[in-house]
């Protein structure tokens, strides 16, 4: 893997593997448990306390029957808090071995690949805001407004009738800087969105805000 300043990686980055430099690689073969990848990696600061040359350290232990998982903490030199980087680049190397088992004992079994797949186990903490491109247009007093939201956060809104300026709920509606301290969430709003518009189109800023350990998501904004 590598970790990248832009989309296309043209600076070219090195590729890492779990030693933390290029000379080694993620692989089926580190499919085995964390106290077993411990003592796998114990002796890998012979060199550098940055790096584990692939000479220093040998597999040991059951593999897992299950699909490969890995998890980057297991892995005591890869650097993982590299990888709160927005963009980043993995590549596979498949090799194949002759084997008896398949079509014929001099053909190669050809490996696949059938999906890969990557999750976060932290995300940005502090509020991220998004911003309708598109407004709705009000026509009549609004009664109440609601949210769905995922993972426990918080989200606020900010509102406007131009999508230019904000305003937001302060004891009476107020312009509002780009801030989530000046926004609230539904509940504050629900009964005084009606003070501040009854017509006309309306644009909302939202400002997910997750503590790290939550995947923030607004799922939907209703104004009744």
């Amino acid at each position: 893997m590598r970790i990248c300043s832009d989309a296309s990686c043209s600076a070219n980055p090195e590729w890492k593997g779990p030693g933390g430099d290029s000379s080694t690689f993620f692989s089926e073969l580190y499919n085995r448990s964390s106290a077993t990848l411990d003592s796998i990696f114990s002796l890998c600061y012979v060199s550098s306390p940055d790096t584990c040359d692939h000479t220093e350290f040998s597999v040991s232990g059951a593999k897992l029957a299950d699909p490969l998982d890995i998890l980057f903490a297991d892995f005591p030199v890869f650097d993982e808090s590299a990888l709160q980087s927005r963009y980043f680049q993995y590549r596979v190397i498949m090799e194949a071995q002759e084997n008896q088992s398949c079509a014929g004992a001099t053909q190669a079994c050809v490996p696949t690949l059938d999906s890969i797949g990557f999750s976060p186990t932290s995300y940005q903490s502090g509020p991220d805001s998004i911003t309708s491109s598109t407004a709705v247009t009000i026509d009549g007093e609004i009664e109440t407004v609601s949210d769905t939201i995922s993972s426990g956060c918080t989200v606020k809104y900010q509102f406007s009738k131009d999508g230019t300026n904000f305003s937001y709920y302060n004891s009476g509606w107020t312009s509002a800087t780009d801030n989530s301290s000046e926004a609230n969430t539904s509940s504050d709003i629900s009964s005084v969105l009606k003070d501040f518009i009854s017509s006309g189109p309306l644009y909302f800023r939202a400002y997910l805000e997750s503590d790290g350990s939550q995947a923030c998501e607004l799922e939907e904004l209703n104004i009744n």
